[in-house]
């Protein structure tokens, strides 16, 4: 089945594509999106390791191991209307072995409405006595 989704990081200069030796280590995402509550997109990287033989192990970790941060910008787009099904920050990352495709990042991406959740506003009440001037 074609991909019906493009994902895109931020490396702080330009929106990028996971790119591998040519091929595109993007595997597919799963979007939840409830009223009331941030949107999460679960993405899956391939991240096959530079060198699994190597004595260092730096060789042995995934080519993107170090790429994905948290709070590092992501963004999801349609590939037939270029529209944009999700934007948000990287909340989690998580390395797992799959029999099928090898070593996958697994990045838990959540949208803003995550960062209104934490700001606080207690000092913000607004009633009819503080509207005065308005």
């Amino acid at each position: 089945m074609a991909q019906m989704t493009k994902f895109q990081y931020w490396d702080g200069s330009r929106w990028k594509k996971p790119f591998r030796e040519g091929q595109e280590a993007y595997l597919g995402c799963n979007i939840t999106d409830l009223i009331g509550q941030p949107t999460v997109a679960v993405v899956r990287i391939h991240d096959t390791p530079t060198n699994m033989y190597s004595a260092t192990e730096a060789n042995r970790k995934g080519y993107f191991n170090g790429i994905f941060t948290e709070f590092m910008d992501v963004r999801i787009t349609d590939i037939e209307t270029h529209a944009i099904l999700f934007a948000g920050k990287i909340y989690n990352v998580e390395e797992t072995a799959s029999e099928i495709t090898g070593t996958e990042l697994i990045l838990t991406c959540v949208d803003s409405l995550r960062q209104l959740q934490d700001f606080e506003t207690d000092s913000w009440r607004h009633t009819a006595d503080n509207l005065e001037g308005f």
